[in-house]
């Protein structure tokens, strides 16, 4: 595995045992290379599945600035059942516009105060969605208790990206909830309303 080279495909085919490696042994992305541009996402798995229920497999995250500081959020696609493969249209509303939500602020895990949840992930890029003066509404506010851990799989490669999403119940209590991809990056189209 030292040598793999992923793919979006190869990844959402792999078994969790080798996605937590990966997770625990790439490198973490550089947010200065995230930021103006957006990523297909799909959530991996059984409990990525369930979570599909509500939100659907597919989504993209996209990465813009905010005071300054690279910050995240989730953009709403039209989810064409075809898991890791297919297209990730934005699903847009009546007035051209899509749905932005689960807003996130991204930081690197050995920056931020140390919580025993990041034990294994001192090495990532983190996204942490409390931020209660933008997630508002129900839907952001139930996005607020999400934790993420993304790295590259393959070094200095931004075309993917393998994230590992926790929820927090409260302080110092977090559940594993899965994996996500993220790949096909493109150049912001509909930049957000914080």
């Amino acid at each position: 595995m030292a040598n793999q080279i992923w793919t979006y495909e190869t990844l959402g085919n792999a078994d969790n045992k080798t996605l937590e490696h990966v997770v625990r042994t790439s490198k973490r992305p550089d947010l200065d290379r995230l930021e103006g541009r957006i990523y297909a996402g799909w959530l991996h798995g059984f409990r990525g599945k369930l979570s599909a229920i509500f939100v659907g497999e597919k989504f993209k995250k996209g990465f813009a600035l905010r005071d300054g500081r690279v910050f995240g959020y989730n953009e709403n696609v039209v989810d064409d059942k075809q898991g890791p493969a297919g297209a990730w249209p934005t699903d847009l509303k009546d007035d051209g516009t899509p749905t932005h939500r689960g807003f996130f602020r991204c930081a690197y895990v050995e920056d931020e105060p140390f919580q025993r949840l990041f034990r294994n992930y001192e090495h990532t890029t983190y996204f942490n969605y409390d931020i209660p003066e933008i997630n508002k509404g129900f839907t952001n506010t139930m996005s607020r208790v999400i934790r993420d851990f993304a790295v590259l799989p393959n070094e200095d490669d931004y075309s993917l990206m393998l994230v590992k999403a926790y929820f927090k119940i409260f302080t110092g209590f977090h559940f594993w909830h899965s994996y996500f991809l993220l790949g096909h990056p493109e150049d912001i189209k509909y930049p957000p309303q914080w």
